[in-house]
């Protein structure tokens, strides 16, 4: 760095002194060293630090940044090759080394933020886009556009075939979309076309066309001067336009660590890293778990349907995944549709990892009954093969006759219920995995209506896998008694005590739809990653008394996925009448022992009925850690439902970078006060001398409730009234707001709080929009590059003293929609940015006149409609 610039070097070498003594993590020392190079950096230093970084090494650990993580999954860029059609050399491509060693490899490997900063500075890459673009990828390779380059059709492949349906073969359907041979949409037309946008940077070009399918601008509009997509910096501000505490912003969250490996468990001895993806841990499973229950599938009421064990599932997809490459004409990273109903648990999740042992993309469509929405997204994926059951195409055959609809174009059907198992020969050997980047495109709609494909990758999926497992096994099973967790590991990911002698299967049940968000990723994606049992009911279950109840104690459920409008149904219905859930099966009395986490599905917190559901269901039967097993879940519908924060007892919170505790802020203010009062002489030490006040301790596991102040909500100011116990003491006081919060980021997530209106970070304890970075998340949306860069790679500015112009941060953030606020380290969420109501309200003072605007929540104004109105207790 610059010899004249004394303060910079003293904040680094300060910053090496805590990475040196443990006191903060590698990701946290490159964000924060970032950080400080965009403060002191001048342009007239650039020539000098080019000089000196050519003898530093800028190389680092990797920063887990989720911008760059998706870019180069495939590792450094390869040169180009084309892949050849697949009766030549089907699946040839040498796969990818995979040089784990015995570290956790979850972890993408991008540059550092540090290094991307300097590369910035240095002028070697100043554009995103080319610096996203340049990392290689064997997968994302433009085909030749010459017929007689591939041979397209499928004649002759699947003539005879009992399990495939083409309509356009069909009698019968007229074939206004045009035939695979015509000038209508085909499969050739698509597929030569491909190169047009074919996995650019998983956004392929903008699609001007169908922009009315997609919705217009949202709450993500770059047209504000602070969007982080503005072409020109944000203006210069006149000294007049400061305000007074502009210095004051609270810099993102440090990521936390995983303590410890995450190894299988069940067996201590295989790490879970040495599994590139859920397809290899499907075998994986299939081999050392062939006896185990995989799926239960329960109707309404509750009686068993189907069932499936792990060496079924593991051979049924197989054989998905054979008839793929055998009898398709798909090449590695083409979308194939799921289109399967919410019961049909088990016939999707062996689609599913069939896609994923074949190489396609995964496409799950779970509005079977919209056909505009149905071929929608079959012409946007340009899925040319839909994978369903035989169920579901005879009442697509009736549906589409009676109201005379079209069969989309181009589009091949297969029943894979018709499919059968893999019986590999003495001699076959199992195919290797050569799968690509992006493992399935989830599709949903956003509060505006706007329908978008969210690409989730496999590594994305391993990562999350990897957390949600170390969550789950730290839970502590102990009673409150205990003083010491046996579920804690060392730094190996070995046991400190004795290990639990709880089963290491864990029995999730579910009634959240398996097809997307949090109901795919812990009912089907984290079953096979763990090898756990999924129960799943449907959602109707949960409305008839008692039943819910019996089922949680008939298959020893230890992990409890729901969400507030079931759980609150089946805790009304024990208030309304106890004992037809306790009389509901003779000789069986409810008993929730066994359940270690309820898992809610949600974007605020209900402080309120957590009472009801620990106190007066969970308790009366039998879980004495009633309250510590309820975990709200703040996962993102509109991104995948990737999960962004929940309870946990990882630790490592300290290393956030945030005060955990308001009250260590004021004990920092007293402990200057009392500096101040000993240097001015004005002490006394009569009575022992200044004494400071003791506060119990609170556990930082617990979910924490704060009592907020109406009036200062209104100005998006967040003014703390009360915390824990007495905040549910005086929740009911007038002019005040119980929120709850959820936990801290999950672990190697980096969270930020900003306003929505100028990207500028936010100061403490102001409302703002929450923007997160983890490998965790999703790259970007299928096929809309614009929305991808404004909203999966946004980036903040702060201002910094002297300085009239906000400076740009070098980390990128994926832009949530939740407002909210970080109190003590943890996210408290008031809502979506489309439920909050903006009310200007104008006046005149001594003849001046004032305008300002107040802000109101949609979710506090129902919950003063339900404490208003009798007899309302969910909306």
């Amino acid at each position: 760095m610059a010899d004249n610039n004394s303060e910079l070097q003293a904040k680094l070498r300060e910053l090496d002194h805590e990475l040196e003594e443990g006191d903060i993590t590698q990701k946290g020392y490159e964000k924060r060293r970032t950080i400080l190079l965009s403060q002191y950096l001048g342009s007239e230093q650039q020539e000098q630090l080019q000089s000196q970084l050519r003898l530093a090494n800028p190389s680092s650990e990797e920063s887990g940044s989720r911008s760059a993580s998706l870019a180069a999954l495939s590792g450094p860029p390869q040169p180009p090759t084309l892949e050849l059609p697949q009766d030549e050399a089907p699946y040839s491509a040498p796969s990818r080394n995979n040089n784990n060693g015995g570290s956790t490899q979850y972890m993408a490997y991008p540059p550092s933020q540090v290094g991307r900063f300097q590369q910035k500075q240095l002028g070697l890459r100043t554009n995103s886009l080319e610096r996203r673009a340049s990392y290689g990828s064997e997968t994302f390779i433009p085909r030749p556009g010459t017929p007689e380059t591939y041979p397209y059709s499928r004649d002759g492949t699947m003539v005879g075939s009992n399990f495939a349906f083409n309509p356009d073969t069909q009698g019968g359907y007229d074939g206004a979309y045009g035939s695979p041979g015509g000038e209508g949409i085909s499969r050739q037309s698509t597929m030569l076309e491909a190169h047009q946008g074919y996995f650019s940077d998983f956004t392929g070009q903008q699609m001007d066309d169908n922009r009315d399918s997609y919705g217009g601008p949202s709450r993500y509009s770059s047209g504000d001067a602070f969007s982080p997509t503005a072409a020109i910096p944000p203006p210069m501000m006149t000294q007049g336009d400061l305000p007074g505490g502009i210095i004051e912003s609270m810099l993102p969250l440090e990521p936390r660590d995983l303590p410890f490996d995450v190894y299988d468990p069940h067996n201590p001895n295989i790490l879970m890293s040495k599994f590139d993806n859920i397809g290899a841990v499907l075998r994986h499973r299939g081999r050392v778990q062939p006896r185990q229950p995989a799926f239960w599938v329960l109707d309404s009421k509750g009686k068993e349907t189907a069932s499936i064990t792990w060496e079924k599932v593991a051979s049924r997809a197989e054989k998905v995944a054979k008839v793929i490459r055998d009898k398709s004409n798909l090449y590695r990273g083409d979308r194939v549709a799921l289109v399967y109903r919410d019961t049909e648990i088990i016939e999707f999740a062996v689609a599913l990892l069939g896609c994923f042992i074949a190489g396609v993309v995964a496409v799950p469509i779970n509005s079977v009954d919209d056909y505009q929405k149905l071929n929608l997204l079959l012409t946007t994926t340009q899925a040319h093969l839909a994978l369903t059951t035989d169920n579901n195409l005879k009442a697509f055959h009736r549906d589409i006759s009676q109201n005379r609809l079209k069969w989309p174009s181009g589009v091949e059907w297969w029943k894979t219920n018709e499919f059968g198992s893999y019986h590999p020969k003495k001699h076959d050997e199992t195919p290797p995995l050569q799968v690509p980047e992006v493992a399935y495109i989830e599709f949903s709609r956003a509060p505006t209506g706007d329908l978008r494909g969210v690409v989730l990758s496999h590594r994305t999926i391993m990562h999350q896998m990897a957390c949600i497992s170390a969550i789950i096994t730290t839970i502590p099973t102990g009673g409150s008694s205990d003083t010491f967790n046996t579920s804690l590991r060392d730094k190996n990911g070995n046991f400190i005590a004795s290990p639990p002698r709880s089963s290491p299967t864990e029995v999730i049940l579910s009634y959240l739809d398996p097809r997307e968000s949090a109901g795919l990723i812990l009912g089907v994606l984290y079953a096979v990653y763990g090898g756990h049992t999924t129960v799943w009911m449907e959602a109707q279950t949960v409305e008839t008394p008692g039943l819910y109840a019996h089922l949680i104690t008939k298959y020893k459920t230890t992990i409890m996925v729901a969400d507030y409008p079931g759980l609150k149904r089946a805790a009304y219905n024990y208030q309304t009448d106890p004992m037809a859930t306790r009389n509901f099966k003779k000789n069986m009395d409810p008993n929730f022992a066994s359940v270690k986490m309820c898992l809610i599905d949600t974007l605020t917190v209900d402080t309120e009925f957590h009472e009801i559901l620990g106190d007066r269901w969970l308790r009366p039967m039998r879980n004495p850690r009633a309250n510590e097993l309820i975990a709200p879940m703040l996962c993102l519908p509109e991104h995948g439902g990737m999960i962004v924060s929940v309870r946990d007892w990882l630790g490592g919170e300290e290393r956030m970078g945030c005060p955990l505790s308001m009250e260590e802020e004021e004990q920092s203010d007293e402990d200057e006060k009392v500096e101040d009062i000993a240097t001015n002489g004005y002490s006394s030490l009569i009575g022992g001398g200044i004494t400071k006040k003791t506060n119990q301790k609170k556990s930082r596991t617990e979910l924490t409730e704060i009592l907020l102040d109406k009036e200062a909500l209104k100005m998006n100011e967040i003014v703390v009234v009360a915390m824990g116990e007495e905040a549910r003491k005086r929740a009911n006081e007038p002019g005040t707001m119980r929120v709850g919060a959820f936990g801290y980021p999950i672990p190697d997530a980096t969270l930020a709080v900003v306003d929505p209106e100028t990207s500028l970070l936010c100061s403490p304890y102001t409302v703002g929009e929450i923007w997160i970075d983890s490998p965790s998340l999703s790259g970007g949306f299928w096929q809309l590059q614009k929305h991808t860069e404004t909203i999966f790679h946004a980036r903040p500015y702060r201002f910094v003293e002297g300085s009239p112009t906000p400076q740009l941060l070098e980390l990128e953030f994926l832009r949530t929609g939740l407002l909210g606020c970080i109190v003590e380290g943890k996210i408290f969420v008031l809502g979506l940015y489309e439920d909050r109501i903006r009310q200007r309200v104008e006046w005149v003072e001594h003849g001046v006149f004032e305008a300002e605007h107040r802000y109101f929540f949609v979710q506090h104004l129902v919950t003063s409609i339900m404490k208003t109105v009798p007899k309302i207790y969910d909306w």
